[in-house]
């Protein structure tokens, strides 16, 4: 029982937390340079538009 439901776990690739974010559509989304927030919980990212390739910081993801 436990073997199935390990195989299951295992085969399942790592999600990332910009996959399913909608901002990826319309930005580029780089290297993390700072932290924000109460306890530095926001992230803040490079990022540039990809429609005009404008540089942008985004505040993309949250603990």
């Amino acid at each position: 029982m436990f073997s199935k439901f390990k195989s299951a776990t295992t085969s399942a690739p790592p999600q990332n937390p910009y996959d399913n974010n909608p901002i990826t559509q319309y930005f580029e989304i780089g290297k993390q340079v700072a932290c924000a927030g109460p306890e530095l919980i926001w992230k803040i990212h490079e990022g540039y538009r990809k429609t005009d390739g404008k540089c942008e910081r985004h505040i993309d993801q949250r603990g």
